[in-house]
């Protein structure tokens, strides 16, 4: 890894650390709507905020929108990025102005509206099945800038194991974000 690969790891994981020991969030910085959003007792929806409040990603993906949660994080975490979320059914309408529902599968790219080198974050969330998650990977990762944050949920899942472990270093694991399942945390590295 070169240093400003690691440096930049480096402020991942103390991002990561700090949603972790900070409980029971005493220090809470989200927008009351967020705090009041019943969830799990994961950490990674804080997380979720604080990356996009400190990175300011302009374009986010989020692939599986369940109840739409991690959307409306990255999207008050920074409001004036975008978020699309895309799943094959909605199920949550979208509650602010920058979260958008694409329905759809999760392995088809809109190359219009996605083109290379488009999306700065992008979040794995849907199926949790390995050949599901690297066809999805594959399919938009001519989409993400150089540099772009790739997250994925449930990674020690044994649908999901073998998928992150195929997906090239920088990256990390964090159990705090997610305590049962894991949580990976990746750079991509890749020029324009």
């Amino acid at each position: 890894m070169t240093n400003e690969q690691v440096v930049e790891l480096s402020i991942l994981i103390e991002l990561a650390d700090y949603v972790c020991c900070t409980s029971p969030r005493a220090i809470d910085i989200r927008p009351q709507e967020l705090q009041n959003i019943p969830a799990d007792p994961n950490p990674y929806y804080y997380f979720l905020f604080l990356l996009a409040r400190r990175r300011y990603p302009k374009v986010m993906v989020e692939l599986g929108t369940l109840r739409g949660i991690g959307a409306l994080h990255l999207g008050y975490g920074n409001p004036n990025g975008v978020v699309y979320s895309v799943d094959n059914h909605q199920t949550v309408s979208p509650a602010l102005p920058n979260v958008y529902f694409i329905e759809g599968d999760t392995r088809n790219r809109d190359e219009k509206l996605f083109p290379d080198n488009s999306i700065d974050l992008l979040f794995i969330d849907s199926t949790h099945q390995s050949a599901h998650a690297r066809q999805e990977y594959e399919v938009w990762l001519p989409a993400l800038a150089p540099k772009a944050i790739l997250l994925a949920d449930d990674i020690y899942m044994d649908g999901m194991r073998g998928f992150w472990e195929s997906i090239p270093e920088p990256k990390f694991a964090h159990d705090g974000l997610h305590s049962t399942c894991g949580f990976g945390v990746s750079i991509v590295e890749k020029t324009p």
